[in-house]
């Protein structure tokens, strides 16, 4: 059962305020950004563009730096799909790794992802939750609004010591109707008409794979890039086989 990817994130905390960042699109992603925004003042930058066949965003502030991939604003209607994981996940994964090797100091390192499985009707949708999740009993047709949220954290093996890894997993169902809206004048609320179109249905799961806060002093600057592929297998390990300890 593959996953399609809504997004992924990189996320890194760093050890000080100072941060020389928005450089770091200029150097790692190879073209200029579509859209670039900066408050020097308040330590904020933003770059946005075209990568993949998705969208990718930097966002930096004094105290975290995110990299987000997702879907283009301009997608055709429905689930908001980059596209397979197995495809598109290389995009991303390709950037951050290079980022790992030239970012400041960071004393937390994380992976996101929004993660959905396509399936005709809210039954199934929970059928296959209830595959993921063997240890908790789903009622397909007798209960709604469903949503499981666990963390389960294990020891770091990539040579940190006394690291510990949050594995924070989110599970439910979604149902996404597409409205029908008439215009009307500018001193009148919109009138909304019955959905227009089939309710899509999906699995939804949401991972958190992040170092702890417990962890004391700055993260090896050697050990960043093994230890985000870490991460990113931890998540993939928790969609391929569910909710396992």
């Amino acid at each position: 059962m593959d996953w399609s990817v809504e997004s992924l994130r990189a996320t890194g905390f760093h050890a000080a305020t100072d941060v020389a960042g928005p450089k770091w699109w200029d150097e790692l992603v190879g073209e200029p950004p579509a859209e670039r925004m900066s408050k020097p003042r308040e330590g904020i930058h933003r770059d946005t563009g075209p990568l993949g066949k998705g969208q990718i965003v930097l966002s930096i502030s004094p105290i975290r730096t995110d990299w987000v991939f997702s879907a283009r604003p301009d997608m055709e209607a429905g689930l908001p799909i980059v596209g397979e994981y197995s495809e598109v996940s290389s995009d991303l994964l390709g950037v951050v790794q290079r980022w790992l090797g030239v970012c400041v100091p960071l004393t937390r390192l994380a992976f996101g992802a929004v993660l959905l499985q396509p399936v005709s009707t809210k039954e199934e949708a929970y059928m296959r939750l209830a595959h993921y999740l063997q240890g908790v009993q789903i009622d397909p047709v007798g209960s709604h609004d469903f949503f499981y949220q666990i963390n389960r954290p294990r020891s770091s093996r990539v040579g940190i010591a006394n690291l510990l890894i949050n594995r924070l997993s989110k599970w439910s169902a979604i149902e996404i109707h597409r409205l029908a809206f008439d215009l009307a004048g500018w001193h009148q609320p919109a009138a909304i008409r019955a959905p227009a179109g089939e309710a899509v249905h999906a699995c939804r799961l949401e991972l958190d794979i992040n170092t702890s806060v417990g962890y004391q002093g700055n993260l090896p600057a050697p050990h960043l890039p093994t230890l985000f592929e870490e991460l990113v297998d931890f998540g993939m390990e928790i969609a391929s086989e569910g909710d396992t300890k």
